[in-house]
């Protein structure tokens, strides 16, 4: 009787120490399953921060983007004013010079400023009420 119980004893003992091994891998497994959740969050939330960040170079170029369209807007209504100004100007001392002359003078200056501008052809009146004729930007 006493083998009898003393093997019962053992076989529950062995029992015992196997299935706490396999607790303690299944624990392991799963230590190392969280570790792997905890290593895809973070990485995760680094990729969101950089979206984030990325998105705010782009928005913060189209500001720059947008007030360089500006700027250059600015500096094509400025470059029109002047040349039209040259243009009066030059319309000016039409009657000092002859009008082929004014006329070949003032395309060279506009063409020379707005190369990519269209230019249109508009009459101007001179100091002696003569209509001539003078190209402006449009």
């Amino acid at each position: 009787m006493k083998n009898i119980l003393g093997d019962f004893r053992t076989q529950i003992e062995q029992i015992i120490h196997t299935t706490k091994n396999k607790i303690d891998m299944m624990g392991a497994k799963l230590q190392l399953q969280m570790q792997k959740i905890d290593d895809d969050v973070l990485q995760l939330r680094n990729n969101f921060n950089q979206t984030k960040e990325e998105i705010k170079r782009i928005d913060f170029s189209q500001e720059i983007s947008k007030k360089r369209i500006k700027e250059l807007e600015i500096r094509r209504n400025i470059t029109e004013q002047l040349a039209l100004e040259n243009q009066i100007m030059m319309m000016n001392l039409a009657p000092t010079i002859s009008k082929e002359k004014l006329i070949q003078g003032m395309n060279a200056w506009t063409n020379k400023i707005t190369k990519s501008n269209s230019i249109k052809r508009i009459n101007l009146v001179t100091k002696e009420n003569k209509s001539t004729v003078a190209d402006y930007l449009v």
